[in-house]
């Protein structure tokens, strides 16, 4: 985490950038921009020192390729620079943050529960009420959303179509079927569409068998 006392926001960098490429005197003209900023007089010295030494004010950037993907992408020289590309980025993100909503659900199983019939009812009382071009539009908006997790499962899975489903698997399934199937997906590391055609085939299995699901 930078530190509050040398991180200078990007107004005051350019303030900073002009006094050092300028012709004023930089001694005198650190010390009241410095009172001017509202910000050490170390940190604005340190800043003039680099820009002085630069030639300018700017980022070094370089291209670097993805661990994950393998695509390069520019990111920045030193430190603090990207590990992955933004698509991997937003992809490892929204894995993270999956991972924060399951443990919350497994720490809280009776609060998931009861906000899940909350939101549930709620959907089922007012979408009969809907005008026709709203409920259009909701579900185009459920296909786009299932489309993008789709992709972002397709890029994190590590067992594909071919690889069988274990006994562990299919009971995990089972128990964590009203969750976000892009979770559990995740969770399993499997696709959202290998997920999607697994719980239909348990629950015609189980079905037939007259066996009702957990």
């Amino acid at each position: 985490m930078r530190s509050e006392r040398h991180y200078l926001p990007p107004d005051a960098m350019a303030a900073i950038a002009e006094l050092a490429l300028g012709d004023s005197p930089v001694v005198v003209g650190q010390t009241a921009l410095a009172r001017r900023l509202g910000c050490s007089y170390l940190a604005v010295h340190n800043a003039v020192m680099r820009i002085r030494r630069a030639g300018g004010w700017y980022t070094p950037l370089d291209w670097t390729e993805c661990p994950r993907c393998g695509q390069p992408f520019i990111s920045r020289r030193g430190p603090g620079r990207r590990k992955c590309c933004p698509t991997c980025r937003i992809a490892v993100q929204r894995h993270q943050d999956a991972a924060h909503r399951r443990s919350w659900r497994q720490r809280n199983p009776d609060k998931w529960a009861a906000q899940w019939r909350r939101s549930n009812a709620r959907v089922n009382l007012a979408w009969p009420t809907l005008p026709e071009e709203v409920r259009r539009a909701a579900l185009e908006k459920l296909h786009e959303a299932t489309r993008r997790d789709h992709s972002i499962t397709l890029q994190l899975a590590e067992k594909g179509r071919g690889d069988d489903w274990t006994a562990d698997e299919d009971q995990y399934l089972l128990e964590h079927r009203h969750e976000a199937a892009r979770d559990v997906a995740l969770a399993l590391n499997r696709t959202l569409y290998g997920v999607y055609h697994r719980i239909s085939r348990l629950r015609r299995v189980r079905a037939r068998a007259g066996l009702p699901l957990p």
